[in-house]
């Protein structure tokens, strides 16, 4: 398997919010359900954890403009 690309910029500002949205569609009693996001963030096989811990609000945010 092939190491992930380097990511910089607007791609990796991407990344910040999927990797997001993944840990809130992840969560047992989330409301917010993204089975595409999730498959998405492990296929690019990426942890995202330099973005520091996990926060809600780009999962809020994008429920909020679908309502």
């Amino acid at each position: 398997m092939s190491a992930p690309p380097e990511l910089s910029g607007v791609p990796e500002t991407a990344l910040w919010t999927l990797r997001n949205r993944v840990s809130e569609a992840r969560r047992p009693d989330t409301p917010f359900s993204d089975p595409v996001a999730v498959a998405l963030f492990d296929a690019l096989g990426r942890p995202g954890d330099r973005f520091g811990p996990p926060s809600q609000s780009h999962a809020l945010r994008a429920a909020a403009s679908t309502a």
